[in-house]
């Protein structure tokens, strides 16, 4: 009796965890098609148009950054600049641990028509602003957005206090501590980066994400579905 509750646990255990891993992958694959159509689209919402825009769907914006109501200052370069994202990966005990710091406060973003804060929390940044620092057990990585630099904005519109802003939901969402004190530690071994799991991107003229990266990012998540009951079988 005791052998047979114990196989019984076992099966349900391993059912559980096959099931688990199976349904994030499906979930960040399915995430990354969306953000890849968005990003492939590149349709650009003007600013004064956003309150047409249900909560919670992305959009694209483009203008000029702007600090509110004062610059940040980049940690790791020491610059001011409207908004930054600091990016560090430190190695312990063979673990790779994920962490990103972001300026405290939103920066705006203006075109003709009017301007929309950013709420930077959560976002990737590709600019050609900022730089990289690598020690024994920590590489840094800073991006910048410069003070009156052009950008476009890929994110999900939000409202608070009745303002419409651009932000990520990905920023306060428990799913993702998958790993305790690893966000993105799960998506970035599905994806093999975690940088194409955000969405929210700000990027200059110059350095748009790529929507190729992103696609590539859900058919490897897509993959690894596809194989995780398999892999887990293996493992156990």
């Amino acid at each position: 009796m005791v052998v047979e509750v114990l196989i019984v646990g076992a099966l349900l255990f391993v059912g559980i965890l096959i099931v688990t891993v199976f349904g994030c992958s499906v979930a960040v694959a399915a995430d990354r098609f969306r953000i890849w159509r968005r990003l492939r689209n590149d349709s650009v919402t003007s600013i004064a148009d956003l309150g047409d825009v249900a909560d919670g769907a992305l959009v694209s914006i483009e203008g000029t950054a702007t600090a509110n109501p004062t610059p940040a200052m980049a940690p790791l370069s020491g610059r001011e600049c409207a908004a930054y994202e600091h990016r560090i990966e430190e190695d312990e005990d063979g673990v790779t641990h994920l962490t990103q710091e972001y300026s405290d406060t939103p920066f705006v973003v203006s075109d003709a028509t009017g301007d929309v804060r950013v709420d930077p929390e959560g976002a990737r940044m590709f600019t050609g602003s900022g730089c990289s620092k690598s020690t024994e057990k920590a590489d840094h990585e800073e991006v910048l957005v410069r003070v009156g630099e052009s950008v476009v904005v890929h994110g999900r519109k939000r409202t608070a206090d009745g303002a419409a802003y651009l932000g990520s939901e990905r920023a306060h969402d428990s799913r993702l501590e998958l790993f305790p004190g690893q966000p993105l530690a799960f998506a970035a071994a599905v994806t093999g980066d975690s940088k194409y799991y955000a969405d929210l991107y700000v990027a200059d003229e110059s350095s748009a994400p790529p929507a190729g990266e992103v696609l590539r990012a859900g058919i490897k998540a897509l993959a690894f579905a596809v194989v995780s009951p398999i892999l887990v079988l293996w493992i156990l």
